[in-house]
């Protein structure tokens, strides 16, 4: 497995443990969300890498609003 996989099957766990904290009503995954965001912004800005955060940011943008639009990703 190498280290994408590894990172997705991390990323999958992380959003099915989330689901299931805010079934439970112990969490809030929208906050762990802004977590994750803030944490790879401070990141890109160490790493002199913000405009490739800045537009990936923007993709996200692009896919949540498409999201919200078709109902589905």
């Amino acid at each position: 497995m190498d280290r994408v996989d590894e990172l997705q099957k991390l990323m999958e766990e992380t959003a099915s443990g989330l689901s299931a904290m805010e079934k439970q009503h112990q969490g809030n995954w929208a906050g762990w969300i802004i977590y994750l965001l803030e944490a790879l912004d401070e990141t890109a800005s160490n790493s002199g890498s913000k405009n490739d955060y800045e537009f990936t940011l923007a993709g996200l943008q692009d896919s949540i609003a498409t999201r919200l639009t078709n109902g589905h990703w």
